[in-house]
């Protein structure tokens, strides 16, 4: 596959019935597609709620392989963070999927734990939550997987705090937040009221 465009290669992914994404995705999945690869002055802050068998996880597979693959910048790290590991990975093997049914293995090489763009050495990394320093980290791309099933622990809420206030060092970076309502006692219910009523975030359901 040639790729050069992030949202026409969003439509050309295919999916797990043999067809292309954008056969099938609604009008809603495709608004959002474009408002995420071709934001402009759009949002960067982005909150999915929907029920189970919705293809939140599947659509954003597809959104972070889109954007790996054509608007990381060389070397650049992109995190897709998790309760635990294998949870975190298991968005990347959706990833996988669409990266082996849609011809993108010459673009994107498989990896353990993580997905490398072949020609810019650019990569998406899995992450736990709860894992041991979040310091430091800088990327054009977050994705915090069902933020309200994260542990209530210091580790996993410095987590959420090192990614959300990265993203004014850098330049058009973009964090995308996949949960449902949870908890309200959780930790995250209250960012989760604030992006549903904050212009700043694209809350979609």
């Amino acid at each position: 596959m040639v790729v050069a465009d992030s949202l026409d290669l969003m439509h050309a992914l295919v999916l797990d019935n043999g067809r292309r994404w954008g056969e099938v995705a609604t009008v809603e999945q495709r608004t959002l597609a474009a408002a995420v690869l071709e934001p402009k002055a759009g949002p960067r802050l982005i909150w999915l709620e929907a029920p189970k068998g919705y293809s939140k996880s599947t659509d954003t597979a597809g959104l972070s392989i889109a954007r790996l693959a054509t608007d990381f910048p060389p070397l650049a790290e992109g995190y897709v963070v998790a309760a635990d590991l294998d949870q975190s990975n298991r968005l990347l093997d959706k990833a996988r999927g669409l990266i082996a049914r849609s011809g993108l293995g010459g673009v994107l090489r498989v990896e353990a734990h993580r997905l490398v763009n072949v020609k810019t050495g650019a990569r998406m990394v899995a992450l736990a939550a709860d894992a041991p320093s979040a310091e430091g980290l800088l990327s054009p791309w977050y994705v915090l997987d069902e933020l309200p099933r994260w542990p209530d622990t210091t580790s996993a809420r410095g987590m959420w705090t090192a990614a959300f206030s990265s993203l004014p060092k850098w330049r058009g970076a973009q964090l995308v937040v996949l949960g449902h309502a949870g908890d309200p006692s959780h930790w995250s219910y209250r960012l989760r009221e604030r992006a549903r009523t904050s212009g700043a975030w694209l809350f979609g359901t």
